[in-house]
């Protein structure tokens, strides 16, 4: 079943993500499984940030309306029933990644350059899974971290999931 479910992701990867980002949004994330009320489709997307925009906090998801959404929703419903890509009845869910959003694609770890992450490996390295610190940047399959001024390396290929941490701000200046 857990083929099943990456052959369905893979494709909607591929026929989605070109049309939603000729719309002016990327495909961060697709998720396929069955929940309570029978099975989710459910795609996170993020507005492409113009050349030069800062990758702040304030800027991290919020360029993703529910108007976007609800566009987005419509467009990949239609591109999926034309081609038939999932058997059965199914719920699409469109939203954006939110603060703590997933980073997958290499220019996503030169974007957020400088931000906090968290990184979760999948095997133990020295003797822990999970790490957290300032991304410094992606180097030939290395990310690249700097964890209270040491600087280690964790092969993205090795990694389960790597997210933003959210940086909350509480009305300093």
């Amino acid at each position: 079943m857990k083929g099943e479910n990456q052959n369905v992701i893979k494709a909607v990867e591929d026929l989605a993500g070109s049309a939603i980002r000729a719309d002016g949004f990327d495909l961060i994330e697709v998720q396929y499984r069955r929940e309570r009320g029978g099975w989710v489709l459910r795609l996170y997307v993020d507005r492409i940030p113009e050349p030069g925009q800062s990758s702040d906090t304030e800027a991290v998801g919020s360029g993703v309306t529910l108007d976007n959404c609800v566009a987005i929703s419509r467009e990949v419903g239609h591109l999926l029933e034309v081609n038939e890509i999932i058997q059965g009845p199914y719920n699409l869910e469109v939203s954006s990644p939110g603060l703590d959003r997933p980073l997958k694609k290499p220019d996503d770890f030169i974007r957020f350059a400088g931000r906090l992450v968290r990184v979760r490996t999948k095997l133990p390295m020295d003797g822990r899974k999970k790490f957290k610190g300032q991304l410094l940047g992606l180097e030939d399959g290395w990310i690249k971290l700097d964890m209270d001024g040491q600087v280690i390396q964790i092969r993205l290929d090795e990694t389960e999931r790597v997210t933003l941490e959210p940086e909350v701000n509480w009305g300093r200046a």
